[in-house]
């Protein structure tokens, strides 16, 4: 090692060898005087060999006793030692991480969803979960459903979550569709009433086939209506009113008076990350209106028994 930090050359360096005893440090000092003139020697045979005056001065500073610490290092310890490391150093024990029970918010009746680990409590903020309906309401029918929670605030061992987003999976929607059937999509931007933008996705399925103009309207009025259905609410009551399947029940209803409908389900409701508010939709005062005076339900014929 040392001798190629030095720039022998090959030859050098087998002469260097060959003086070396391998019993350690303490002979050191009887080699290096042999090795010099076993050098001279040579260098009259072979004018390639003669030692530069660098090489020279390094051999004879290993003769007068000017042994440094790193090269009797290297001479002691010939053989590897697996005990200790490539640099020395002695290695530090990886710091322990700690448990933290996550929970739902408390629209949700605050029960713990899961748990996570961290070295520290500033590295949970923004860490999400994903949760099945199913398991959050103890309810079958929610099975399509997954809930996304994102940590906010931690006190103590405890981290608190608020909802992020709603979404169902796309395999729900293989049995709803079928033939002689449309289906309308859509997808757009909206404010809540504590000023939070959301990005919401519905889906239309009609009895039967229904011709563009329609599928058009069926679009206009649905985004009408939710946009203003959320400027009145909260977030927090906006992920509850879709849970419990109030919006949609309304929405239904709405919507049949333009086509009867099959289904109307909201396919995913979530954050904006983006926050510019582009393509941001504005309720319409009649939609504002419409909500206030909620029509009467329509009278059932009573049926005349005959004597």
């Amino acid at each position: 090692m040392i001798a190629g930090q030095m720039g022998f050359v090959e030859s050098e360096v087998s002469i260097l060898c060959e003086a070396l005893p391998c019993s350690g440090a303490e002979e050191f000092r009887g080699w290096a005087p042999a090795g010099l003139e076993r050098q001279k020697q040579e260098s009259s045979r072979w004018p390639s060999l003669m030692l530069t005056t660098r090489k020279r001065n390094f051999l004879q500073s290993r003769a007068n006793g000017n042994l440094f610490k790193g090269f009797t290092a290297t001479i002691e310890n010939m053989a590897p030692n697996p005990k200790k490391t490539s640099k020395g150093k002695k290695s530090s024990r990886a710091k322990k991480k700690l448990w933290f029970s996550i929970i739902s918010p408390k629209g949700f009746n605050a029960v713990s969803i899961g748990e996570t680990s961290a070295f520290e409590a500033s590295n949970l903020p923004g860490r999400a979960v994903k949760v099945n309906l199913m398991n959050l309401t103890n309810d079958p029918r929610g099975q399509h459903v997954n809930i996304t929670f994102k940590i906010d605030k931690i006190v103590g061992t405890t981290a608190e979550t608020q909802v992020f987003k709603y979404e169902i999976i796309p395999a729900h929607f293989k049995r709803l569709v079928r033939r002689n059937r449309d289906r309308v999509d859509h997808s757009f931007l909206c404010r809540t009433n504590d000023g939070i933008t959301v990005r919401v996705k519905f889906i239309l399925i009609t009895r039967f086939k229904v011709n563009k103009s329609t599928q058009s309207a069926l679009r206009k009025s649905s985004t009408d209506l939710i946009s203003a259905i959320f400027s009145k609410l909260t977030l927090e009551n906006v992920f509850k009113d879709i849970i419990f399947n109030k919006v949609q029940k309304l929405l239904r209803g709405r919507m049949a008076k333009i086509a009867p409908l099959r289904n109307f389900e909201i396919k995913v409701i979530n954050i904006d990350k983006n926050k510019r508010g582009v393509g941001l939709v504005t309720p319409s005062q009649e939609a504002l209106d419409s909500l206030e005076h909620k029509p009467a339900p329509p009278e059932r014929d009573h049926k005349v028994e005959h004597s």
